[in-house]
């Protein structure tokens, strides 16, 4: 009809007759126009408002045939395709006196529902533009949007499943565990992915990729899982919001320096760390302890000078070693303390010894200070490092009670509390080079597991 001039002006269903064949008419073209019409004089022309008023384009509340055009037809088209849809025409009860004052008051177009294909959708609300200009201009650019929507109509029901999917799964965030909303979101990204095989353009499918990953990766950051999240922002096929890769990136700056806390918590701990050294300055430092203490407690020196100076040596030896061996033994913090208990223990001993000749003190009677002293020190070892130090304190504490009650003893229990020290500190570390440390939890990137086992030796 448009080809030959001729406006319908009142399509809508019922002049739409379908026939026993798939036939189809449009009937009742009463008040069709000749576009030539509109080029008659003004005082030939009529401005009779003519069609329906429930389905009428604004420009023909107008009553100004210079304003219509195909585009008219357009927009009756798709009211009645709007009354298809929703079972009503899109402006249901409006008499034309209602319909005049919603046009000049700027009312906006019928609004399509959301129930409906958000494809099909677009092209309903494309033929109910208010201004022709916006509108679909023909009836055969509507003819070509509704072919193109049919063969779209497998790929958009597959990205509706998608929607549902995803609304699920975002529903499941805040109702569910993290298996539930992996679920739906799984099963939404296959379905939009589905749709774009079907039809790679589909745009609420390419949409729907993009916010499962979106959703994916948010719903790792509210996990606590900044690792997850990065690796799904890393292996995504799709651009994600410069805000969310930024929130993950400062996630992964905050992991990554609570690991290192947690890294440097387990190596504090870890006894095994720095062994071999602690048992090599423990073997060569404890025996010239023991064999320096017991013969003098045999035979006490006229003065305190000699093991001041003894004292002294062992402290400055101490020092010297310890920074040789400084890559292990102050790698951790139970070495550095191990090795502070031993300095001051000895520099406590300097004190007594010091005290004890400045207050005229006989051998016996220092040399029992002296071993109260190392059951001190190994008291603090025992709290603060090894709980087998209690083993050397208890054999220091025991000899300095025999001292005690029987002052001829002293030599003896010198004697005693040393090989108590020694034969503790050879036989731990003996069998604890072949049973191996307990190791302490491991601190992986990307988890939270602990994991036991032996240090290999």
């Amino acid at each position: 009809a448009h080809s030959r001039g001729v406006l319908h002006r009142d399509v809508k269903p019922s002049n739409v007759m379908v026939g026993p064949f798939g036939e189809v008419y449009l009937l009742d073209w009463g008040i069709a126009l000749e576009l030539d019409e509109v080029k008659r004089d003004e005082a030939e022309r009529s401005d009779e408002l003519a069609g329906t008023s429930a389905y009428m384009a604004p420009e023909q509340l107008e009553g100004d045939d210079r304003l219509l055009g195909p585009w008219t037809d357009t927009y009756l088209l798709g009211a009645t395709m709007f009354h298809m849809l929703t079972g009503r025409p899109p402006h249901h009860k409006r008499t034309l006196e209602e319909r005049v004052g919603e046009l000049l008051e700027g009312a906006p177009a019928p609004a399509v529902p959301e129930h409906v294909p958000v494809e099909l959708r677009r092209l309903v609300a494309a033929t109910l533009a208010v201004e022709p200009s916006q509108r679909t201009q023909t009836p055969a650019e509507v003819r070509e949007a509704i072919e193109a929507y049919l063969r779209h109509r497998a790929a958009n029901r597959l990205a509706d499943r998608g929607d549902r999917e995803a609304a699920l799964a975002e529903d499941a965030r805040e109702e569910s565990g993290a298996a539930e909303v992996e679920r739906h979101a799984q099963a939404a990204d296959v379905a939009y992915r589905a749709a774009l095989d079907e039809w790679a353009e589909c745009p609420q499918a390419r949409a729907g990729v993009e916010r499962v990953a979106a959703l994916r990766v948010e719903h790792a950051l509210a996990r606590g899982e900044p690792h997850v999240a990065a690796r799904l922002v890393e292996a995504s096929d799709v651009e994600l919001p410069a805000a969310l890769r930024e929130r993950v990136g400062r996630a992964m700056e905050a992991a990554s320096a609570n690991e290192a806390r947690l890294r440097q918590i387990v190596t504090d701990a870890d006894r095994g760390l720095g062994h071999r050294a602690r048992g090599l300055l423990g073997g060569v430092f404890g025996l010239a302890w023991v064999v320096f203490w017991s013969a003098m407690a045999f035979w006490p020196p006229e003065t305190v000078t000699p093991l001041l100076v003894f004292n002294g040596a062992f402290v400055l030896a101490g020092v010297v070693f310890a920074k040789r061996f400084a890559a292990d033994i102050f790698k951790n913090r139970i070495n550095r303390t191990s090795a502070a208990v031993v300095i001051s223990g000895a520099v406590v001993g300097m004190v007594w010894i010091l005290g004890a000749g400045l207050r005229g003190l006989d051998m016996p009677s220092l040399f029992g200070g002296w071993l109260l002293v190392m059951g001190l020190a190994g008291a603090s070892m025992a709290t603060l490092m090894d709980p087998w130090g209690t083993v050397s304190a208890a054999g220091y504490c025991l000899a300095f009670l025999a001292a005690s009650y029987e002052p001829r003893w002293t030599p003896w229990a010198v004697l005693g509390g040393n090989v108590v020290l020694i034969l503790n500190q050879l036989i731990l570390n003996w069998a604890r080079g072949k049973l191996g440390f307990v190791r302490p939890p491991s601190v992986r990137p990307g988890t939270s597991a602990a994991t036991d086992g032996r240090r290999e030796r």
